[in-house]
């Protein structure tokens, strides 16, 4: 689990994008049937390293609520400048290709 992930990011042969969606479709993460307010929550601890902000909270939500797949919101999600700032932070490549054509995001 975590010791393969991590020494697979630190050597550049897996992106914080590609061990993301191992962790968000993992059969132990979707087996949690967690709410879209949950699956909201853990995506910016996880994904951005803070708690929702007033602006985006509401934004996704709504998005998720109203029919917009999990996939898109996630996307939306690391392939944003700030997941980006994330993985710089701790030295890891962010994505090794451009996003999806399914992508919701938040703009300021």
């Amino acid at each position: 689990g975590l010791n393969y992930y991590t020494t697979r990011l630190r050597a550049g042969v897996a992106s914080g994008a590609s061990v993301a969606r191992n962790f968000i479709y993992s059969p132990e993460f979707l087996n949690r049937n967690t709410t879209n307010e949950e699956f909201l929550t853990i995506t910016y601890r996880a994904f951005f390293d803070r708690e929702p902000d007033a602006g985006g909270w509401p934004f996704y939500l709504n998005k998720l609520n109203n029919g917009v797949s999990r996939d898109a919101v996630f996307y939306g999600f690391i392939y944003s400048p700030e997941f980006e700032n994330l993985c710089n932070r701790f030295g890891i490549i962010p994505y090794f290709s451009c996003c999806p054509q399914i992508v919701v995001k938040h703009t300021n």
